[in-house]
């Protein structure tokens, strides 16, 4: 087989821009290890009464492997639901407080449109509530940013897929700001 330069050449000239852009300066910036944290609302629907929510907080960390519009990512979050309560009405009355936490893991997969961008997350968590109702679930997530230089400010929705006996089905809803360094 041989190579014939003028299709060489073509090729060249085509492909010339695509790997400019892919590793131009401003995309490379946006690669990298991130630190943030947010603060937002927490659900969780209660065995017992319904639904419950409290304020949340959460710490993340990650490394972000930026490629032109696509953003690949793995994130580490720990989250502190806030404090669940409930009530049991029976024989005797027993007050049951969930003092919720948990340590995550995501892979992250964005798309970036300029400043602005959106991403989707999946992953496992590891939460404790105490008295006894702790365990690793599936978690997911969605979210939207904005991104200025190396700081982004972001709104997210994640949901937390637990099942125990008296918790399930928690969420936060959360918004916050992260930076790659």
């Amino acid at each position: 087989m041989a190579f014939n330069p003028k299709s060489i050449t073509k090729a060249t000239a085509v492909l010339a821009p695509f790997a400019a852009l892919l590793f131009s300066g401003s995309v490379a910036a946006d690669s990298g290890a991130y630190i943030g944290g947010s603060i937002g609302q927490s659900y969780v629907d209660m065995d017992c009464c319904g639904s419950e929510d409290d304020s949340a907080w959460k710490v993340f960390g990650g490394y972000n492997f930026d490629i032109t519009f696509i953003n690949l990512a793995i994130e580490g979050e720990y989250i502190d639901f806030g404090t669940f309560s409930d009530t049991y009405v029976g024989t005797s009355t027993r007050h049951y407080s969930y003092d919720t936490s948990a340590l995550a893991g995501f892979g992250v997969a964005g798309l970036d449109l300029g400043f602005i961008g959106f991403f989707a997350k999946a992953g496992i968590a590891d939460w404790d509530a105490g008295s006894g109702q702790d365990g690793t679930d599936p978690a997911y997530g969605i979210g939207a940013r904005l991104t200025f230089s190396s700081v982004e400010v972001r709104a997210e929705y994640e949901y937390f897929d637990i099942d125990s006996s008296r918790l399930s089905d928690l969420s936060l809803l959360s918004i916050g700001a992260a930076w790659t360094f």
